[in-house]
């Protein structure tokens, strides 16, 4: 048995302006501390301590409040607010793909802040809600299944390689090999595994039916990982984790159906004209 799903562990970036982030400390830029709250001005343009610290935990960097950090990224947005300015100077900001750039990126910022917004007074589950869900799904918790596998990895190339075909070609992972060595395709062969609950919620059903021997094809922008299934095991969840795991999992159900609901609803309030009579787009 063949199961295919397709990942993209990738994030989006979305920037208020075009930005050229320049590395190195300008040792010449002077920080006013009159007001702490403002760090700099760049030709009277402001940098304030808030703008920093969004740019900080942005990068997701370790040591947040590190004075030589945030003085490298001070600098690095001092660069910035400066060729932001000879842009607009050069009426660049006007150009149409900019505008478009900047309305699509606010779009996006204020959708996600309105969710946040209303995401945040959602209430927990409560204790009731998580154990009737435990119990519902005891191939998750008391029965957790553990899946030991044989992984084989090669580059993902849509163009010199139709993925489809080659999960219709094979059984198991010798004739995966057999395919794989016809083709002329490098690959690497390593051990892996991983249990019932460490996969996406859709993946249950199917992973219920898995048996010794299936395939199990996966793949993101870059590589292409066929699992082996060479055995199958029972590992219990302890209490306190499978309390924990369920607490998130139905807060992510529960933002999901808001999102739904939410969506349904400003549709129905709002009118809506399609121009594009090849675009269709979903109810």
């Amino acid at each position: 048995m063949l199961i295919k799903t397709t990942t993209f562990d990738t994030k989006r970036l979305f920037c208020w302006s075009l930005a050229i982030i320049i590395s190195g400390c300008n040792s010449d830029s002077k920080i006013h501390s009159a007001n702490p709250e403002f760090l700099a001005k760049v030709n009277g343009d402001e940098i304030t301590s808030r703008q920093l610290d969004a740019e900080i935990k942005s990068a997701q960097l370790a040591n947040q409040t590190d004075a030589k950090l945030r003085a490298q990224f001070l600098s690095k947005m001092i660069d910035r607010q400066l060729l932001a300015q000879e842009s607009i100077k050069l009426s660049l900001d006007r150009l149409p793909e900019v505008e478009d750039a900047v309305n699509s990126a606010k779009a996006q910022i204020y959708a996600q802040t309105y969710l946040a917004h209303k995401l945040s007074k959602l209430s927990s589950p409560d204790e009731k809600e998580i154990e009737s869900y435990i119990q519902s799904h005891p191939e998750t918790f008391s029965h957790r299944k553990v899946f030991s596998t044989t992984d084989v990895i090669f580059a993902y190339e849509p163009v010199a390689l139709e993925l489809q075909s080659l999960q219709a070609l094979v059984s198991d992972i010798k004739s995966l090999q057999a395919a794989l060595d016809e083709r002329n395709i490098q690959y690497n062969m390593i051990n892996g595994g991983f249990s019932m609950d460490a996969m996406p919620a859709k993946w249950a059903e199917k992973l219920k039916q898995v048996k010794v021997g299936d395939l199990l094809f996966t793949h993101d922008m870059t590589k292409v990982v066929v699992k082996s299934i060479t055995n199958i095991s029972e590992n219990p969840m302890s209490d306190q984790n499978a309390k924990t795991y369920t607490a998130k999992v139905l807060t992510e159900l529960k933002k999901q159906q808001f999102l739904t609901s939410e969506i349904a609803r400003l549709r129905t309030l709002s009118q809506i004209t399609i121009f594009d009579s090849k675009a269709t787009v979903a109810n």
